[in-house]
Formats: structure tokens, sequence, C-alpha cells
């Protein structure tokens, strides 16, 4: 299996199958087009009409109009090389290389969400099992931004945990507490901290006007 640096250990052919509808290629420029990446591989340099038609049962007009518009394109390209005119297909690894790029990035985007899904799913639960009542949709959010601020969760069930030894079963008590600890911990570490350990009132009153609303619709 032949690969490009551009795909590590994915194959090109592999990668050009995958991408060539997004890519905008019809069926026959894709046959082209893996035709010339076998002639290039067997040790051809310069890939013409005329070598092309003599391994594909497509007339050689379209062979023609079809290489003519993969090198205006700038998909193929004919190169000077070692003082011969050569074929390369090195514009087409390069876009390939954007696409697989940005297909990984937004797989890697897609594996990321769907962890953090589960993982709030999970934080609401034991929310809920230990104060035995559903969140409303601000606490969740309020979860949520503990989550992306950072906090483990560990940390968030630890801050839930002293609230229900001290009777205390608001989204406010387990923020305070969770600033409280990261506060401590950055001094100990750091020497200072940029956390705040004070309630952010607009969250309070926010929370509030949220829950109220919740209770009234449900």
């Amino acid at each position: 299996m032949k690969t490009n640096g551009v795909f590590g250990a994915v194959s090109f052919r592999y990668m050009l199958l995958e991408h060539y509808k997004k890519m905008g290629f019809t069926e026959n420029e894709l046959a082209v087009l893996l035709m010339i990446d076998h002639l290039l591989e067997q040790g051809n340099t310069l890939i013409t009409t005329d070598a092309l038609a003599l391994k594909m049962t497509m007339d050689p007009k379209e062979i023609d109009t079809i290489l003519t518009s993969l090198l205006k394109r700038n998909i193929v390209s004919f190169e000077t090389k070692d003082d011969k005119f050569v074929t390369t297909l090195t514009p087409l690894y390069e876009k390939l290389g954007k696409a697989f790029a940005k297909s990984m990035a937004y797989e890697n985007e897609k594996e990321a969400n769907e962890a953090r899904d589960m993982r709030l799913a999970n934080l609401y639960d034991f929310f809920e099992d230990r104060w035995s009542r559903t969140l409303s949709p601000l606490e969740k959010a309020t979860v949520a931004d503990w989550v992306d601020a950072g906090y483990s969760d560990k940390e968030i069930q630890d801050a839930l945990r002293d609230g229900l030894r001290e009777g205390k079963v608001n989204v406010r008590y387990v923020d305070r507490r969770l600033r409280a600890k990261r506060a401590t911990s950055d001094i100990e570490k750091e020497g200072y901290t940029a956390t705040s350990e004070t309630w952010d009132k607009d969250i309070e009153e926010s929370l509030r006007i949220g829950k109220q609303k919740w209770e009234d619709e449900d």
C-alpha cells in the first residue's frame, strides 16, 4: 500500500476514494487519477493521453478532455525534473492533505463533544441522585461551566459531598467550594491565584430567576 507523508499511514488511494465526491471529481476523473497514480508508481514519468488510453477502455478524446480539465484546475501538473518533463500529482496530494486534516479535526471535535456530553450526563445523574430532585436548566448550565473551566469530576463530586455534610444542596455552595479549593491549590503551587472565591451575584440572580421560571412551567 503506497502512502504519502501528508496522510501518515493512510494510503493516498484510500483518501482519494473517500474524498473525491466532496472534492467535486466525477467517477471518470477518479479513474484517470487512479490510473495516473498507478503509472507513476510503475516508474513512468510523463503520463500522456496516449499512455492512459493504452490502459483504459475510455475513449481517448474523453481522456484528453479530462486530463486537460485536471491540469487547468491544478489537480495534475507537469514539471521539469532533471531536465525532463514529468507528470506530478503534488497539487492533488496537497488538496487531499487539507481535506484529510479537516476530516480529522471534525472527528476529533465530534469525539470530544460526545465525551463531554457523556461526562455531563453522568454528573447530572450524580447531582440529581444525591439531591433527590431534577436539576433546573440553569443548574445544568452551571455544572457544564465547571467542566469547561477544567474542574475534574472528582472535584465537583467532592464539593457536592461537602455541601451535603453541611446541609447545603445548591450549586451556589458547590461553586464556592470549587473556587476556594482551586484558589488554595493555586496559592500553594504558584504563590497567588486568579480565582475568585466570591459567587458572582449576576449568576446567583440568573439562577434564582431561571429556577422560578422553570418551577412555574413545570
